[in-house]
């Protein structure tokens, strides 16, 4: 493999954006975050917020939340308004997050509230999980910002070289819909989404909703998570690590009073030969071609067309070359993957009268091709092509205060060329549809969505939710909701060679949850969701002969309980979860593959001047990864804990942040897929500088 042309490239690139940032500070800017919302915390899409002292603008997304680029100053204006709402003006005294009401005009005006606190009372009544990085995790591994959320679940074949993904409560991963800023990312090919093929700095947030039924995204049995992606400021950044790991890169945001355009590169490697126990040698062996190289670059623009019309664009597209170890007892020295991922997604938004709405479509492209000796099994010589094309358009109608439509149509355009699976295309419809009626205190919102696949298939799935919102100090709401879900087997399910199985039949999952969220003073809330999900001709790969084979589990369910606690205490932020999971076969009364019965964690932030300090710390019990006899094959559980320290210096030209992490801070063994055991203990340290920060505190 020669990675010279992409890396001459990329340093080239590098050095050529540096000189220009530290050439043009006036392209800082201080980013003002916020949340706009009315009535029962629902969010408004596609506000239109101003700063009129400076006449920079933007909106807010589809979940209501905003970034206001500019030059934005203590003492500035702000203007907020949509059609169908009063407008609202408030002077900027903080650079907190903002948490902004509006009122509908079908109503007299009442108290309007403005503060400068996290958006709280929209993520407890919503069941939403945000996590958001800070100065002390901008080099974490993105694993560990996805294990953070309750329940979930990352399989990696081993350090930054594996694939990785994630699943939730015990549930394949193709049954978690993964998005950035709304854009569907799943791989056509096998239902599911590489999160390895993200860069760690192109990650700023993530957000999970576990009961997503707003025709805005199509949902699925185990909800959607949201990735934001990286500010929209000025930066340059080098970092390096354990195990060889270097990266470097820069972003750029060019703003304009309409329009704000953001630029993200870099490039990253690491060695990754790290020591591993061998179960069979019983003794630590070093495991080697484990390397990965990056090249990536990132584009986006937001853009405010006219006060009602706004438009959004995305483009990420990430090139991987690294070695696959095989496992640890049976290497593969010879072998290599090369994959590379794009994406360009285009949405236009409107607000009128009638409601909020958006057309956007979808382009996702992917190659890989994987190479192996033959003697190191099967396949030896891997190349697959996946173009997907989504086309998505849904408008909201809002008949009244207390009554709300909404509607999606969305087509999907999937074609694989593949030397294990052959050619196939698959064109798909999704058409959903749901209504929210709310009187006092109680919401009742009923969806159904048909899903088409001319000579595939035809089938209804239909879900509602039953909120009681009592929005006292300490209990906040309570939420049921039961649904019926449907999915079709992916083309490696179909069509993989050797393995395929064309006789698989589709899944179809029942869910039914029951969510109570308590506010405790203010400054913290309680959740606990309680949920049974049934599932009919699931599939699961399991093993056959010499090779694995998909096959329908006639009858599983999943029942159990999460409980999230997240609090605020002065310069103290935080949350701490537990999940209880039963996730069994009928037929064999065992636990499915790869899904812990128990697992928890804990997060702290702890903010102090211009220091910042962050921990994590999370259990994932044992899980059978094979069924045998007279015992299954077990992979032991785990507690694996990461620390962060940040030391931000702030001048008339920027902002300098320095820090050090220590991910597996005590140098565990662990595997999340047997054979493939994850590193140990890795120290990363990372310096960058934020051009014109203004006294930002990130």
């Amino acid at each position: 493999m020669n990675y010279s042309i992409g890396t001459v490239f990329c340093k080239r690139f590098f050095y050529f954006w540096t000189f220009l940032l530290f050439n043009i500070s006036f392209l800082g800017a201080v980013t003002i975050s916020g949340f706009v919302f009315y009535s029962d915390s629902t969010p408004v899409a596609f506000a239109f917020v101003q700063n009129i002292s400076k006449n920079s603008m933007s909106y807010s997304d589809e979940s209501g939340y905003f970034d206001l680029q500019g030059n934005n100053e203590i003492g500035d204006s702000l203007l907020i308004s949509r059609i169908g709402f009063h407008y609202k003006k408030i002077i900027l005294d903080n650079f907190k997050s903002q948490q902004i009401q509006l009122i509908s005009k079908n109503i007299d005006l009442e108290s309007i509230i403005v503060e400068g606190v996290n958006s709280q009372n929209y993520l407890q009544q919503n069941n939403i999980v945000k996590i958001a990085k800070t100065s002390a995790t901008q080099s974490i591994n993105p694993q560990k910002i996805f294990s953070s959320i309750p329940g979930s679940y990352i399989k990696s074949y081993g350090g930054s070289a594996g694939i990785s993904t994630l699943s939730m409560d015990g549930a394949p991963t193709r049954h978690t819909k993964i998005l950035i800023s709304g854009f569907d990312i799943t791989n056509a090919q096998n239902g599911q989404v590489d999160l390895s093929q993200l860069p760690e700095n192109f990650i700023e947030n993530i957000s999970y909703n576990p009961n997503n039924l707003s025709a805005f995204q199509n949902g699925s049995s185990e909800g959607s998570i949201n990735i934001s992606p990286w500010k929209d400021q000025s930066s340059v950044h080098y970092g390096v690590g354990s195990y060889g790991r270097e990266n470097y890169g820069i972003s750029l945001n060019l703003l304009r009073s309409r329009f704000s355009t953001t630029l993200l590169t870099g490039k990253s490697k690491d060695d990754g030969n790290y020591k591993g126990y061998n179960p069979i040698t019983k003794k630590d062996e070093t495991r080697t071609n484990n390397h990965l190289e990056r090249d990536y670059i990132s584009l986006k623009m937001n853009g405010v067309l006219t006060k009602s019309i706004f438009t959004r664009m995305l483009y990420l597209y990430s090139n991987q070359s690294r070695g696959v170890a095989g496992q640890i007892w049976s290497p593969t020295p010879e072998s290599y993957r090369d994959d590379n991922f794009h994406l360009l997604g285009l949405k236009l938004g409107w607000a009128s009268k009638v409601g909020a709405g958006f057309l956007q479509s979808t382009i996702r492209n992917s190659h890989d091709h994987y190479f192996s000796s033959p003697q190191f099994g099967y396949p030896f010589n891997s190349k697959h092509n996946v173009n997907t094309f989504r086309y998505k358009i849904a408008q909201n109608f809002n008949f009244s205060d207390r009554i709300k439509y909404s509607l999606s149509i969305q087509c999907n355009n999937d074609h694989l060329e593949s030397n294990d699976t052959g050619d196939h295309l698959r064109i798909s419809w999704i058409i959903s549809n749901s209504l929210a009626y709310q009187i006092r205190k109680f919401k009742f919102t009923p969806a159904f969505q048909f899903n088409f696949s001319k000579e595939l298939y035809a089938e209804n799935t239909w879900n509602y939710t039953i909120e009681y919102l009592h929005g006292g100090q300490f209990f906040n709401s309570l939420n049921f909701h039961q649904g019926i879900f449907f999915h079709y087997p992916s083309f490696n399910d179909l069509f993989w060679k050797p393995g395929g199985n064309p006789d698989l039949k589709p899944e179809q999952t029942s869910n039914i949850s029951l969510d109570f969220i308590f506010s405790i003073f203010n400054t913290k809330d309680l959740k606990i969701m309680m949920f049974n999900k049934t599932s009919e001709n699931l599939i699961q790969w399991l093993p056959s002969q010499s090779f694995w084979q998909p096959k329908n589990v006639k009858n599983s369910f999943r029942r159990g309980i999460k409980t999230i606690y997240s609090f605020s205490r002065g310069n103290l932020t935080g949350f701490a979860n537990y999940t209880f999971n039963i996730n069994e076969d009928e037929s064999t009364k065992k636990q499915l593959l790869y899904s812990p019965k128990h697992s928890a964690g804990l997060n702290l932030d702890y903010s102090q001047s211009n220091w910042q300090v962050h921990y994590q710390i999370h259990f994932t019990d044992e899980r059978i990864t094979r069924y045998s006899w007279p015992e299954d094959v077990m992979i032991d559980r785990v507690i694996e804990q990461t620390i962060g320290i940040s030391y931000d210096y702030q001048f008339k030209y920027g902002n300098i942040s320095n820090s050090i992490m220590v991910e597996n801070l005590t140098n565990e063994q662990y595997e999340t897929i047997q054979g493939y055991p994850e590193p140990g203990r890795v120290l990363k340290y990372r310096i960058q500088y934020y051009i014109n920060k203004k006294g930002e505190k990130k």
